[in-house]
């Protein structure tokens, strides 16, 4: 009796199967698998990015005009600290398209030129705004907003969380405490705190730490 064959294919033999298969799926799936799509992919990309680039250089030029002079405009040419915040922002700015993300990065950008704030609180807070979502940057301008709207440096808890849950969570609830619990204990920016205010010993207030007025001083319009 005569010996079974192997059939076992080769290793180089395999490889070239695995990628012919591969091939041979890609095709079947995506219609005009190869070129096309490897055309169309790179317009995207090339219009995307220039388009946002373009952008992005408006907004940082609106920015810079609302802020700074032209002794400081011309002293940018040679300051290394705003080459290095430019060179990040950018990076950034091209990965966002949400309009409150984008403004919160130029106006970053812009100030800086004339924050009397140290590099390292500019360079942490652009990290911030990458990676918060635009709830974040919301919550953080009704909170300054109402703030300013007070006699008092705080605002109660539970009623003014009730307000933000209504008007920038629409009731989702969740998300609406991860937010919060982000902004102060993983990112220090705001502070709560119990009484004693207005009699109420009880009462847990809210505020901006010194922390999160510094990161609104150069973020906010």
């Amino acid at each position: 009796m005569s010996k079974e064959k192997d059939f076992t294919l080769p290793e180089s033999n395999l490889e070239h199967k695995s990628k012919s298969v591969i091939k041979g799926i890609a095709g079947g799936i995506i219609p005009f698998a190869g070129g096309l799509v490897g055309e169309s992919l790179d317009l995207i990309w090339k219009t995307a990015y220039e388009k946002r680039l373009s952008e992005w250089r408006i907004n940082v030029s609106t920015a810079l005009s609302k802020v700074a002079n032209q002794n400081v405009l011309n002293g940018l040419i040679d300051n290394e600290e705003f080459k290095s915040l430019m060179a990040e922002s950018t990076i950034i700015a091209l990965k966002n398209h949400q309009e409150k993300k984008l403004s919160a990065i130029s106006n970053l950008l812009a100030k800086s030129t004339v924050s009397p704030l140290e590099y390292d609180f500019k360079k942490l807070f652009l990290n911030y705004i990458d990676q918060f979502t635009v709830y974040h940057l919301k919550t953080l301008n009704n909170i300054k907003k109402n703030l300013n709207e007070t006699v008092a440096n705080f605002l109660t808890v539970n009623d003014h969380k009730s307000k933000i849950l209504e008007e920038i969570f629409y009731g989702e609830n969740e998300l609406c405490n991860q937010v919060f619990e982000e902004l102060e204990a993983i990112k220090g920016l705001i502070t709560t705190k119990k009484g004693p205010f207005l009699n109420f010993e009880t009462t847990t207030y809210l505020s901006l730490s010194k922390l999160g007025e510094k990161f609104m001083s150069l973020v906010e319009e």
